[in-house]
């Protein structure tokens, strides 16, 4: 596709996922058009930055983003990372939910809550989810859940599944 940049590395990442970026595509018609894709939204008008980044700001109660077409080993990948900045009002934690092992839904036994820094710079949150209840099996579900009151911005420039703690790609 003309003018289509593929982000990160070339040969180490995750079986069927790519991370690309596309020249004149306005950010909010793209992430319109990836709901239909598996990519959920909640509560959030999103557009992206010069940087491709995806910029949310907070609109409703439950914002979140769930991302539908996951399907890799609990065994290999125990980590999610996530490079984001905040300016938050309000601010709590953020959440990711891990739909893996018997459970067919997000539940709160399958969630890791991690504090943030909201200090509008950009820092990698590592969450662990090894221990979460029935965390075997296939992964077949993610869900990244924001907080804050209305008017809340994020800048969320990458999300990915990791090995180890130190972020190591699969291979």
């Amino acid at each position: 596709i003309p003018e289509t940049r593929l982000n990160g590395h070339r040969t180490q990442r995750l079986p069927g996922n790519v991370n690309v970026s596309v020249r004149y595509i306005e950010g909010e018609a793209l992430l319109l058009s990836l709901d239909l894709k598996g990519i959920t939204r909640n509560h959030f008008k999103p557009s992206y930055n010069d940087d491709g980044s995806l910029h949310v700001e907070i609109t409703g109660t439950d914002p979140y983003i769930s991302f539908k077409g996951v399907n890799y080993s609990a065994d290999e990948y125990k980590f999610v990372q996530v490079t984001m900045k905040a300016n938050v009002i309000k601010p709590t934690n953020i959440v990711i939910y891990a739909k893996a092992g018997s459970k067919s839904g997000f539940t709160e036994s399958q969630a890791k809550y991690i504090s943030f820094f909201n200090d509008g710079e950009y820092h990698t949150y590592t969450f662990p989810l090894e221990k979460l209840e029935d965390f075997t099996g296939r992964v077949t579900g993610l869900r990244l859940d924001l907080s804050g009151e209305k008017g809340s911005t994020f800048d969320i420039s990458e999300v990915k599944v990791v090995k180890g703690h130190d972020g190591g790609m699969p291979s």
